[in-house]
């Protein structure tokens, strides 16, 4: 029997459904602006109530090496060096030996050709800014695809991250930009892959990924790492998938070595400029491997023990690791390579020593960690995602699953960050960007489910 409640719903189910096909756009545009836009707003005038009199980051100190950086390039024209204090030129890798290049690089390019003079409250400008790109670059990448339960969970997040997060202030954080920067290519493709829009569309997003890839490498070194492993991981498979034609294999192996390029963007930048301008010529003892980066994985895994009181007396300090170093060998230079090596011997030496207090240190560090959002709404989401396996209208269809896979290797990525450097907001923040993916997944695969079982039901009592 065929009920006129039940058409009349249908009816006007597809009514607002092709509606909204065809104002799409027109929706999201008025959507940004009523939401996005004065969250943004909101954030910039709360930034200049918090810092238009800081003249200088004292608590950043980073951040003063950037403002040096960028008003040394306005007096000399050289980029990416400093003057230290007897007015001699030092390239800026030996001056802030411990920091990526990018907003040095960055701000030093805005600041000569606007300029403009830095200042602490001008940097969280810039890094707002930054956020804000990155946010409308994968608010419009998943829009394209049709993902409007993804958009809308990234909308929610930057909406709250720009009103209520209190570390969105520190002149530091550009997390969420620089999350959607590493994460444009792999998504892209995926897309390329599997079709999910026109082939021209997903390569221009890959290509711009890569690109936006420099950039954050250059800004936070550690982050090149997913995008390189993921790029390269879904590049080799389909180059397995199309491994008999030609053309699609060599676009591919052009694309990893581009992405291999734009991980290595530190490395290159500062040949280009010592090249250029012939500021390096001297022995640089800081000069970092591309593995360690200029903050120095082995460091960060040293100290990072340091985070829960153990045995051998490590603090979360970075001269606490220098001072472990130093016994080893007392000529050697804080972040150095030396220093990094000598980090690194000693960090397997312990966990072979006593192993049962590291995994006692990481067990600790996993409970302070699982009270960040980010892992919290990922512990609880991967459960339901496997559940959905055992369902008639299983969580597996082409869109779905690749994008919910790469998204939990976000999420396990800033994980293994926050274990094994440290458990705090700062590290662990920005997997909110795949967490909000992994939650408009589910979103999106229950309104299919509820819209396959109401057409369903439909069908049988029409009969």
């Amino acid at each position: 029997m065929f009920y006129k409640d039940d058409y009349l719903l249908s009816f006007l189910f597809q009514k607002i459904d092709s509606f909204y096909r065809k104002r799409r756009w027109t929706a999201c545009f008025i959507l940004l602006v009523v939401t996005l836009v004065p969250a943004f707003m909101s954030h910039l005038n709360r930034a200049y109530e918090l810092y238009h009199d800081a003249e200088t980051c004292e608590k950043w100190e980073a951040s003063q090496y950037w403002i040096t950086a960028a008003q040394t390039y306005k007096d000399t024209g050289i980029w990416l060096v400093c003057q230290d204090a007897s007015g001699k030129i030092v390239p800026y890798d030996q001056f802030a030996y411990a920091d990526d290049i990018g907003h040095a690089l960055f701000l030093s390019l805005i600041g000569k050709t606007f300029n403009v003079d830095f200042t602490p409250l001008k940097i969280i400008y810039f890094n707002a800014y930054l956020n804000l790109f990155g946010i409308l670059l994968a608010l419009a990448f998943f829009f394209k695809l049709r993902f409007d339960y993804i958009f809308a969970t990234i909308l929610f997040i930057a909406v709250y991250y720009f009103i209520f997060v209190q570390g969105y202030y520190s002149p530091h954080y550009a997390g969420l930009g620089m999350v959607s920067f590493i994460s444009i290519t792999p998504f892209s493709l995926l897309a390329f892959r599997y079709g999910w829009c026109h082939k021209r569309s997903a390569l221009l997003f890959a290509i711009s990924g890569v690109f936006l890839l420099a950039c954050a490498t250059l800004m936070r070194s550690v982050f090149g790492y997913f995008g390189v492993v993921t790029g390269l991981s879904i590049l080799i498979y389909m180059m397995v998938k199309k491994w008999k034609n030609f053309k699609h294999v060599s676009t591919y192996f052009v694309l990893a070595v581009a992405i291999i390029f734009a991980w290595l963007s530190p490395k290159w930048t500062l040949m280009i400029r010592d090249k250029i301008f012939s500021v390096n010529q001297e022995y640089n003892p800081y000069e970092k491997s591309i593995w360690e980066g200029p903050h120095g994985i082995s460091h960060n895994l040293f100290i990072g023990l340091g985070i829960v009181p153990n045995k051998w007396g490590i603090e979360y300090e970075d001269l606490s690791g220098y001072e472990f170093a130093k016994r080893v060998d007392p000529s050697v230079a804080y972040a150095s390579n030396q220093h990094f090596k000598i980090l690194k011997n000693l960090y397997f030496q312990y966990i072979k020593e006593d192993p049962l207090e590291i995994l006692r240190i990481y067990y600790e560090k996993i409970k302070m960690m699982l009270k960040y959002p980010p892992l919290l709404i990922s512990f609880l989401i991967f459960p339901i995602f496997c559940f959905s396996f055992f369902l008639k209208t299983s969580l597996t269809r082409r869109k779905e699953l690749p994008l919910f896979l790469l998204s939990t290797v976000g999420v396990l990525f800033f994980f293994l960050q926050g274990l094994l450097a440290h458990p705090g907001r700062y590290y662990i923040g920005p997997a909110i960007f795949f967490s909000c993916i992994q939650c408009g997944i589910l979103l999106h695969y229950f309104s299919r489910m509820i819209k396959m079982r109401h057409q369903n039901t439909l069908q049988i009592e029409s009969c």
